[in-house]
């Protein structure tokens, strides 16, 4: 069982993390009201409650335990999400100084796929995965 000694320190920051799976939502899809049902769905609540919940009108009560862990781990989640992406811009930097580089020196290397449709970044994260040695769950592909 999870014990939390002061009930108002876990209603700002669920309400902080909830707030930004929306703004980021509604950035991703366009719609401010997309954004309030996927957050919803995805924390197994209604669009309505999240709503409700974001503007602090105390209409709601504050988020209980089991729902703050979900918006948690849903948060976590997108977190990692981001990590990963940075993770892949920084190879596709990375990818694209080597490639420049070998250009301005007038040696290109025959180890960029340079025929492949497939963005080098993504080529080079499948040959980590395939080697057994990237970290994340995410597909690459």
């Amino acid at each position: 069982m999870l014990f939390i000694a002061d009930k108002t320190d876990l209603t700002p920051a669920t309400r902080l993390a909830l707030a930004l799976l929306v703004d980021r939502e509604a950035h991703r899809t366009g719609s401010r009201v997309a954004a309030y049902t996927t957050v919803a769905d995805l924390v197994g609540t209604s669009s309505s409650w999240v709503q409700k919940f974001l503007r602090d009108t105390g209409e709601v009560r504050g988020s209980r335990v089991p729902l703050f862990l979900r918006i948690r781990a849903a948060y976590n989640e997108f977190c990692e999400r981001i990590e990963h992406q940075n993770e892949l811009d920084e190879i596709r930097l990375r990818n694209l100084k080597g490639r420049l580089d070998a250009l301005a020196e007038g040696t290109v290397s025959q180890s960029y796929p340079h025929s492949k449709t497939v963005p080098e970044a993504d080529w080079l994260c499948r040959q980590i995965i395939n080697a057994g040695k990237c970290p994340h769950r995410y597909r690459c592909e």
